[in-house]
C-alpha cells in the first residue's frame, strides 16, 4: 500500500511504499515527482517507473518496481494515487520541499553511518 507517515517528515521529496509479509517489511522510496507526472504519463526509468492505464474501463496507475533479482508491477485506481498526492501537496506543497528538510535529523543520520 502507499503510506504517508512520514509525509513531509524526513523526506519531502519522496514517497514510501511499504510491502508487508508476516512481521517483515520491504520499504521503497522514491520521488514523489515520479508518482505527480506518472498519473497523467509515463516516467521514471531504472528501478522505478510509473505510467497511466487503464483496467475495465477504469483509469488506473502502474508503478514498476525493480530490485536486485525481483521485478513487481503494483496497480492502484488513479483516483486513489491522485487523492495520496493532493494529501503529499497540501502538506508539502510543490517547491517548497527544502523548506521541510530537517537538516538536524540529516546530520544525526549521516554522523550514524560514518561513525
Amino acid at each position: 500500500m502507499v503510506g504517508d507517515r512520514d509525509c513531509g517528515s524526513n523526506d519531502p521529496y519522496a514517497v514510501r511504499i511499504t510491502f508487508r509479509a508476516g512481521p517483515d517489511a520491504l520499504d521503497w522510496v522514491f520521488a514523489r515527482s515520479l508518482l505527480i507526472g506518472g498519473l497523467t504519463e509515463p516516467t521514471g526509468g531504472g528501478d522505478v517507473e510509473v505510467r497511466p492505464s487503464r483496467r475495465h474501463g477504469v483509469a488506473t496507475v502502474q508503478i514498476a518496481l525493480q530490485g536486485p533479482g525481483a521485478h513487481v508491477v503494483l496497480e492502484a485506481p488513479a483516483r486513489f494515487i491522485a487523492a495520496f498526492v493532493r494529501r503529499t501537496c497540501a502538506g508539502v506543497p510543490p517547491g517548497t520541499e527544502h523548506h521541510h528538510i530537517g537538516l538536524d535529523h540529516l546530520a544525526r543520520q549521516f554522523l550514524r553511518h560514518v561513525s
